[in-house]
């Protein structure tokens, strides 16, 4: 199961998410809902760390459970709220497949 945590602030601002696991859907190369989960966050990756520059919010691990975790909390001004955006679009995103795929993606979404 692909386990996706949500960090939002007590102002609804998004601080944080990670991911890690495997959906389980299908044997490995078949497997559309991680697929696009994979997807999704190389997208996030992409825009965050690939154009705007924000390589220190992004940690990756490439064990078994290939984990990521991005922590945009210390951004501020417009980096802030373009980053804020992107995480809110990726976390409604994340929200719809779990809807989708209830036995395959598992989100907690936390407010601090």
């Amino acid at each position: 199961m692909i386990k996706a945590s949500f960090k939002l602030s007590a102002q609804n601002e998004a601080l944080s998410f990670e991911l890690s696991g495997h959906s389980g859907a299908a044997e490995s190369g078949k497997d559309i809902v991680c697929a696009a989960v994979s997807g999704a966050v190389q997208t996030v990756i992409a825009v965050l760390d690939g154009q705007m520059g924000f390589t220190e919010c992004f940690s990756v691990r490439d064990d078994e459970e290939n984990s990521v975790f991005c922590d945009i909390s210390a951004l501020k001004g417009e980096d802030r709220k373009i980053a804020d955006t992107v995480l809110k679009g990726f976390k409604i995103l994340m929200e719809e497949w779990e809807k989708d795929f209830p036995k395959n993606i598992k989100l907690n979404i936390t407010t601090v």
